[in-house]
């Protein structure tokens, strides 16, 4: 499930994600997997991914893949949704990747991405986020240029 937008007030909050998981536990579930970002400037064209989890085991699996273990509080539904996934005997795990969070960041998304695909073992075909992700570099490119459109000139008036 995806969504770019919050439950406004905390009694919605816990009552979105109570719901959540209660259609997840309908259909069997007995893990929850949140996707997030940190903000904060990537130092490296690969950028960090952190981790929050329910249990030692669902840690300890994220930990031996290069995740950093989260130092900190996870604030919105990715954060609830693990804490009150535990509350129901469910395994969670929040990846959180950095980005600068000022833009659509397809890098941090393909890269979160790409790692919950490996460590669930699926094959999700992440071309178009590529595509996107290949974008987003080139626009990036040429704003630490000092370019504007692909064209020269940090002298123009803006």
């Amino acid at each position: 499930m995806y969504g770019n937008a919050q439950a406004l007030t905390t009694y919605g909050q816990y009552e979105l994600c109570g719901k959540i998981l209660d259609i997840a536990q309908e259909f069997g579930c007995r893990s929850v997997f949140c996707i997030d970002g940190l903000r904060s400037e990537p130092s490296d064209p690969v950028p960090e991914l952190y981790c929050a989890a329910t249990d030692p085991q669902t840690l300890k699996k994220s930990l031996s893949r290069n995740i950093k273990k989260m130092r900190g509080c996870i604030f919105g539904a990715a954060g609830l949704l693990i804490g009150l996934a535990r509350t129901r005997g469910m395994h969670g795990l929040c990846l959180l990747v950095e980005t600068p969070g000022s833009y659509p960041d397809a890098i941090a998304a393909r890269s979160s991405l790409e790692c919950l695909c490996d460590m669930l073992g699926l094959k999700v075909d992440l071309s178009m986020l590529e595509q996107s992700a290949e974008s987003t570099r080139k626009v990036l490119e040429s704003f630490r240029e000092g370019r504007v459109g692909g064209e020269s000139g940090a002298s123009r008036p803006v």
